[in-house]
């Protein structure tokens, strides 16, 4: 159990499942509503071979909101502080739902913080208004 103090000062909550700093790191991102705990089982079946990061965005779990409006831009900015703070080289995304939009948007973002993605449950909006 760890948290990590933004820069505008909100607190955000992670935790790191298995410890070997040579293997490579997969971090999950949550949909709106979930929380860390719904990543446990998958993070734990990746040992060994992985190391697994479970972050709880603003808002979400045991996360702080903050003081800040949120954004799709300050959640980027959020987990790249924890990357450097956590001093993570290119990572795996994982994501369902709004964590999948996040990861999409920090490969855009971050092309060579991120070797891998895997999106689950993301829309697209569509181009036109049907009807």
């Amino acid at each position: 159990m760890a948290y990590f103090r933004t820069q505008d000062g909100c607190s955000l909550y992670y935790e790191m499942i298995g410890f070997d700093l040579a293997r490579p790191v997969v971090v999950f991102l949550n949909g709106t509503l979930q929380t860390t705990m719904y990543w446990k089982v998958i993070a734990a079946s990746l040992q060994p071979r992985f190391r697994s990061v479970l972050y709880d965005a603003r808002g979400q779990g045991e996360s702080e909101l903050g003081s800040l409006p949120l954004s799709l831009d300050l959640h980027m900015d959020d987990l790249w502080a924890l990357m450097r703070h956590l001093a993570l080289g290119p990572v795996s995304l994982v994501g369902l739902s709004h964590g999948a939009l996040l990861g999409y948007a920090m490969a855009r973002r971050r092309p060579k913080a991120i070797r891998r993605l895997v999106l689950c449950s993301v829309g697209v909006r569509a181009p036109c208004v049907l009807g």
